[in-house]
């Protein structure tokens, strides 16, 4: 191992074989590993040259075929491999099989998800004119470029064959350094070999003899494939691998996939919460407008302080029985990642092992058979306690070497740190506070963290040496560039009371709570027949309720607030609220609304309610914690905003903002789709579509899939849009939206083209099924909001935070799309983090939509979440099919009532 990755993690086991799990015996039995989740063959192609077939893996119901106790010993870094210097992440990219027509497989949607630059679209026109241009900052790096070749090529690519043929790719690399002196810096993938000088071929090939201990003779080929630019995925990938070793360079421990690196030699202790905390960055490289950048961002990893046994011999204590507790320990560490601390390596848990032991499992090794207890005193001096303590098992799907399939690693509770924080410690205001004391860093010491990692990098001989050999220069300051402010303290308001005949002005704040609760809303819904259920012990909350409602609320609506039908019940069971719920929710009490009560929040007990009410009874539910309204200087404000939001879930109408009229652009329908992923049932996810139903977008037509990978999506998608037009037409006098302006959340930078080649075209064909010469126009617009870009203000020398309204259009923007970054919110802790929208598409029609009309209305947009009297971080619509998507999977894990889609009973 070399010295910078010797310094920070021990080195690995001498013998550590895959063995087929035959070779592993446990006291109790084999545990129950599950299998990948694909069985696809997966195409690697670097280029037309190049074809590489790698398989990754066997049926998802089938258990892996190789097993092995600990870490894998194989990941070594790769100065290791003798004279390698970076290794190249392989490229995937699927094959496809054909299906229905109309339909997708998910075979066909891997093959349409590949790399950014390769389906870069030409935008008709990238930059907006409109606001007032300001000057920000960023967390971007320019990087130069340095060196004797000219500016378009970067890298050459080699492809590299081997005589007598060699599988082991660590040999590879072996052979390859043995000539470290002819090809100097160089990154391999195992057959495809990339270096920033061109090597001294003749006729294109650079033939090469490697004798290695055994005295076999290899004869290598490196056969010259093409050059590489700024703009390739490879080369961004390259670099990526490049800055990954300068990390280790710095001492640095690295997270491969995530990009991260963290100094654990600068970990925080926060110790009254078991926690600490490790700082890092986050560091990618990527072309954009402005050229090759760095961006450099602050990085956190909270690691907890006790071990997973312990957090067991916890749960052990509070569970009923022993299956009680197997799914406490289940819930908590399935899908979730530890830390070994012995080698600083972050593991995700598969599974638990529950009859496989460190003792029992044992595995073949060159000395003999060993088991867990022996492994770890041999080769870590570490003497487990606990030797009967079941495993936990984390499937590797993804070696070096693809003809091995996925292998089961096993890890010892009592050596495992869980990391991140528990929902339980997430609804602790104290552990929030002190956590983010730490993490929540503002933007004046963000850029001083990006300042000291510019000093690290270029102050260290190594790094820098590193940087130079590869033929980079980083530079010394972060990037300044020109922007623009949207926010128009002339034009942009929100209209409120009825009829929305109150114009009230939008402030940098983006803050209208007050002016909400003193003008009213638009369109109100009087609340004359609601029903208030709640447990005896909730007396107290029921007449704080009532009476606060017959204060606060009837001004606000402007309309009547009767007093409701309330039911008080003898327990607080979930079985009780839904019990009363059939029983007093009828055709014939018509009831409009039903408020439930609780003591307490009982995720469960949730659930149940919200099952009821949008499944088995279909009536909008408002659920409230009655401690909530024990506070009396808060009660006021907190039943004003459960009036609204009462009002919003039966169909009222509680503010909008100016968005274009049909003179400008014709009849407009906005459209938010959005997908929720089950963390723990990752087969499944469930899409939200909420599309708008009037020109002011106030009103909502909602619907909700399941979708289930292996199953073909089908036509879905067209029948969920169907029925939004069919509403919409119900709703506007026979008229049909000219305008179809679409937020998709959700969407990776791979998945682009699944959005452009196969969504699109459903919602185009649900267009023609409502009418075959219906074609309106369509405006498609990606909404990325797990982005680490951040921009800082300059105003005044004081590097803040930018105002809401903030555009950049420029120089950090990807190379060939219509993209923007907009800042939509106010924070008052931290940085705000702004959300990247990308143009996917943009019909002409009969009224164009043009950059500064996009932008403006992708702003004003985010103040028409109704369940916040303020701005978001994306437009009101994909918000609301966030919040759908997420009801529908997480809360009520089915499919909500169509009776209630034209209301926004989900918020």
């Amino acid at each position: 191992m070399g010295s910078a990755a010797a310094a920070s993690q021990p080195s690995p086991a001498p013998s550590e074989p895959l063995l087929s799990s035959s070779g592993a015996q446990s006291a109790g039995g084999r545990g129950r590993g599950r299998g990948p989740s694909s069985g696809s063959v997966a195409l690697s192609a670097t280029s037309q040259h190049i074809l590489e077939l790698r398989t990754e893996s066997s049926s998802s119901a089938a258990r892996p075929k190789s097993a092995t106790p600990s870490p894998p010993s194989g990941a070594s870094p790769v100065n290791e491999r003798g004279g390698g210097d970076v290794s190249s992440s392989s490229r995937v990219a699927a094959g496809s099989r054909s299906g229905r027509t109309g339909a997708v497989s998910t075979a066909q949607i891997e093959s349409l998800t590949s790399d950014l630059a390769s389906q870069c679209l030409e935008p008709a026109e990238k930059r907006g004119s409109y606001g007032r241009h300001i000057s920000l900052h960023t967390n971007h790096l320019v990087l130069e470029k340095i060196g004797n070749r000219d500016d378009a090529t970067y890298f050459t690519m080699y492809h590299v064959d081997f005589s007598p043929p060699t599988d082991n790719l660590n040999f590879r690399h072996r052979l390859l350094g043995s000539h470290r002196a002819t090809i100097g810096k160089f990154s391999f993938d195992g057959s495809v070999l990339f270096t920033p000088n061109p090597l001294p071929c003749q006729n294109g090939v650079l033939r090469l003899k490697a004798n290695l201990a055994d005295d076999r003779p290899f004869d290598i080929s490196l056969k010259h494939v093409r050059d590489l630019g700024p703009t390739d995925p490879d080369t961004t990938r390259i670099y990526g691998t490049v800055f990954q070793k300068i990390m280790r360079l710095l001492k640095f421990e690295n997270e491969r996939k995530s990009g991260k690196s963290f100094d654990t030699e600068s970990k925080v202790s926060v110790s009254q919460h078991n926690v600490e905390i490790w700082p890092g960055y986050i560091t990618s490289v990527s072309p954009s407008d402005g050229g090759l950048r760095l961006l450099c961002d602050v990085s956190h990893k909270v690691i907890r302080t006790e071990s997973v046994l312990q957090f067991m011999a916890t749960a052990r204590r509070s569970a009923r029985d022993e299956e009680h507790f197997k799914k406490i320990v289940a819930e908590e560490i399935v899908g979730t990642s530890v830390l070994t601390p012995y080698n600083k390596k972050t593991y995700k848990i598969d599974d638990i092992d529950w009859q496989t032991s460190p003792e029992g499992c044992t595995f073949e090794t060159r000395d003999g058979p060993v088991n867990l207890v022996q492994y770890y005193k041999q080769h870590y001096d570490i003497s487990i306690v606990d030797r009967s303590q079941p495993l936990l098992v984390h499937i590797d799907k993804k070696r070096r070497n693809p003809e091995i399939e996925p292998t089961n690693i096993y890890l010892v509770p009592e050596l495992c740190q869980l990391t991140g924080l528990s929902d339980k410690m997430r609804e602790d205001f104290r552990v929030m506070k002190d956590v983010g004391a730490h993490t929540r860093v503002a933007p004046r010491d963000r850029l001083t963290r990006m300042s000291q990692f510019i000093s690290r990098v270029n102050s260290s001989p190594e790094a820098s040496e590193e940087l130079r050999a590869w033929g980079l220069k980083l530079a010394n300051q972060p990037l300044e560039l020109p922007a623009r402010n949207i926010l128009n303290a002339r034009e942009d308001c929100v209209f409120m009371g009825p009829q929305g005949s109150k114009r009230v002005l939008i402030t940098d704040k983006c803050d209208f709570s007050n002016q909400l609760t003193a003008n009213k809303c638009i369109k109100n819904e009087p609340l004359t027949r609601w029903l208030v259920i709640y447990s005896g012990r909730d007396q107290r909350g029921f007449q704080q309720l009532i009476d606060a409602f017959g204060r606060f609320v009837p001004d606000l609506l402007h309309g009547t607030v009767e007093r409701p039908k309330d039911v008080r019940l003898d327990g607080d069971r979930a079985e009780d609220y839904i019990r009363a719920i059939k029983d007093h929710v009828t055709t014939t009490t018509n009831i409009q609304i039903v408020v439930c009560l609780l003591p307490t929040k009982v995720e469960q007990k949730y659930n149940a309610i919200k099952r009821q009410c949008c499944i088995s009874t279909p009536v909008a539910s408002q659920v409230i914690i009655s401690r909530t309204l024990s506070n009396d200087s808060k009660r006021k404000r907190i039943v004003q905003n459960i009036g609204l939001q009462m009002v919003a879930k039966m169909g009222g109408e509680l503010w909008g903002v100016q968005l274009p009229t049909v003179q400008q652009v014709g009849r407009l329908m906005v459209v938010g789709i959005d997908v929720y992923h089950e963390a723990k049932k990752r087969s499944e996810s469930w899409l939200g579509v909420c599309c708008s139903l009037n020109q002011h977008a106030t009103r909502y037509k909602s619907s909700v899939h399941k979708q289930t990978p292996g199953v073909e999506l089908g036509g879905f998608y067209n029948v969920l849009f169907q029925k939004s037009l069919y509403k919409y037409r119900e709703m506007n006098d026979g008229e049909l939206p000219e305008r179809i302006l679409i937020y998709r959340d959700g969407v990776g930078d791979g998945q682009m083209r699944l959005v452009r080649e196969t969504e699109i075209p459903q919602l185009i064909s649900a267009c023609r099924a409502i009418q075959p010469d219906y074609c309106p126009a369509f405006t498609v617009v990606i909404c990325q909001k797990r982005i680490n870009q951040r921009f800082f203000d300059m105003r005044g020398g004081d590097k803040g935070n930018p105002m809401p309204g903030t555009i950049v259009d420029t120089d950090v923007t990807r190379r060939g799309f219509q993209d923007f970054y907009l800042v939509s919110q106010h924070v008052r802790q931290g940085t705000v983090t702004p959300t990247h929208y990308v143009v996917l598409r943009n019909d002409p029609g009969k009224r164009p939509l043009d950059v500064d009309c996009i932008q403006k209305c992708t702003f004003r947009l985010t103040y028409m979440y109704y369940n916040w009297p303020g701005s978001v971080r994306v437009p009101a619509p994909c918000q609301y099919a966030h919040k759908l998507a997420q009801l529908a999977g997480l809360n009520i894990s089915g499919t909500p009532s169509e009776l209630l889609s034209d209301r926004l009973y989900f918020i």
